[in-house]
């Protein structure tokens, strides 16, 4: 059996009984963040503690009433048990309880936390790319409409980049799949790496990126990401002894300079990445500078 009791110098675990050290290693784990109310742990060890009460409770009336009454003593000289009689038989069966629900217990632990694992996975996989674990498409216009609430709140700025693979097709086509698989798995660590923490980049779709860049005070330092991104994605990728060399084309909008809707920002961003992929000048930086 497993008791957890509290002290002046914290919480310690006592065992005894069948309850082996691994187990209550085990047990002594499942209750270490009970701060958390949707945790399994607790979920687990209230229902564990809801049966347990109830079976005290029904202990107590059966030592007190009912027993009495469907068997009652038949010899005048009986002598009455006294209390100390009744309380042990109820912590008898206390004792006894605790340890035929130490199992159970474990076990719905375990069951809570496989199945709060498995939703999460499905939450993640709702709003992230399943191949370089990015924000997805939905992922990327709820965080981009959370940033333009922010930005209009406390009157900034922010700016949309999008980001487009240059030859990316025929490293597909070359090389295969696989090696696509690999290149955009590459590219997109490094846009992670080149962006702040406070931004946010996703996959938009095939070789498309999108990452929203927050606190923009002037287009210099959009540029100076750009450039930066750019000498990343520029890097060789090393796929089966290829050298493999990317370009990326990049353009952007800011908010509210140029759109106050997501789509429209995404829009005009795609139009300068084009501006920008064909080496024209861009009338998005045009806007943005002026």
């Amino acid at each position: 059996m497993v008791c957890y009791a509290p002290s002046d110098r914290g919480a310690r675990w006592y065992t005894w009984g069948p309850a082996t050290s691994g187990n209550a290693a085990v047990l002594g784990e499942m209750f270490k963040d009970f701060n958390d109310t949707k945790s399994p742990k607790l979920q687990a060890f209230l229902f564990s503690l809801k049966v347990l009460a109830a079976v005290i409770a029904l202990s107590i009336i059966w030592e007190f009433a009912i027993e009495e009454w469907l068997f009652p003593s038949t010899q005048e000289d009986a002598k009455p048990e006294s209390f100390e009689d009744h309380l042990e038989y109820i912590l008898t069966v206390t004792a006894f309880t605790c340890i035929a629900l130490f199992a159970p217990t474990v076990a719905l632990y375990r069951y809570i936390e496989r199945r709060n694992e498995a939703d999460r996975q499905i939450r993640h996989m709702a709003t992230h790319d399943a191949l370089t674990g990015m924000p997805n498409r939905n992922l990327i216009f709820d965080r981009l409409g959370h940033a333009m609430r922010q930005a209009h709140r406390y009157k900034k700025r922010l700016a949309v980049l999008f980001i487009d693979l240059d030859g990316f097709k025929t490293v597909n086509d070359l090389l295969g799949h696989d090696a696509g698989d690999h290149v955009l798995q590459t590219v997109a660590a490094r846009l992670k790496q080149g962006l702040r923490e406070t931004d946010t980049v996703g996959r938009f779709g095939g070789d498309e990126f999108i990452a929203i860049i927050t606190d923009v005070t002037d287009p210099d330092t959009v540029d100076a990401i750009i450039a930066k991104l750019k000498h990343h994605i520029a890097q060789h990728i090393e796929f089966a002894d290829q050298h493999i060399t990317l370009d990326a084309s990049i353009g952007f909008a800011v908010y509210p300079d140029q759109a106050v809707t997501a789509d429209d920002l995404i829009k005009f961003a795609d139009q300068a990445m084009y501006e920008d992929k064909h080496n024209l000048p861009s009338l998005a930086q045009h806007s943005a500078s002026a």
